[in-house]
């Protein structure tokens, strides 16, 4: 019982940790917080919507028109030095509610920042159905770099970061008017090895002070 004590005062201690990562987050639970159409139909909208979401609300990108290639940007909290947040992730939720004849872009996700776009493929969103997906935030992740198509260096990466300007979605997956939703968009850090070992050291103190209350 002691040795459990222990380890579940640690696991609580990493799980703060997680907790206290830094983080920038779009939850919609009030608002559309800023999120708008940037290519395509430019009668497109992205539409708040109070109910739905995964929970609470979520956006809908509200494609007008068959035509171009539909894009939402992130707003203004998204970018900047965002060098804190290389090694980290780049997560949302999606959906979509519209396959019947897929597209096949390779440019879900962009990144731009110092004279650098950079791009991450993925595949399409669950039809009707809420799907998370978890973008490593390093050079080898997978990203591309628009004009090359290979993986950016690591240098490359940590200078886009440090002077993050754009951050767009994908909205377009199929052939044909649809209306994709998205939910949760963050971009989380990793937590300094000195917070963790931090919460860890406290961990142990707590169970130590438990162990001898008990004893």
């Amino acid at each position: 019982m002691k040795t459990l004590g222990i380890l579940s005062s640690a696991g609580f201690a990493l799980a703060c940790a997680s907790g206290q990562a830094a983080s920038i987050s779009s939850t919609f639970d009030t608002d559309a917080e800023g999120w708008t159409q940037s290519n395509g139909d430019s009668a497109s909208s992205v539409l708040w919507q109070a109910t739905g979401g995964n929970p609470g609300g979520h956006i809908l990108y509200d494609e007008a028109a068959n035509g171009g290639i539909d894009r939402m940007s992130a707003p203004a909290k998204f970018l900047g030095n965002r060098s804190a947040y290389v090694g980290g992730t780049l997560s949302f939720d999606w959906q979509t509610d519209n396959l019947s004849a897929p597209t096949n872009f390779n440019d879900d996700v962009e990144l731009t920042g110092n004279g650098m776009t950079i791009r991450f493929d993925l595949s399409s969103p669950s039809l009707g159905e809420w799907e998370t997906t978890i973008i490593d935030l390093t050079a080898g992740a997978g990203w591309l770099v628009d004009t090359t198509g290979i993986a950016p260096t690591n240098v490359e990466f940590a200078n886009l970061m440090a002077d993050l300007t754009q951050f767009t979605i994908l909205t377009d997956f199929n052939n044909g008017v649809e209306n994709p939703r998205f939910d949760n968009i963050a971009l989380t850090a990793v937590p300094e090895p000195s917070t963790v070992a931090a919460l860890l050291g406290g961990a142990a103190l707590l169970a130590v002070a438990i162990r001898r209350r008990r004893s």
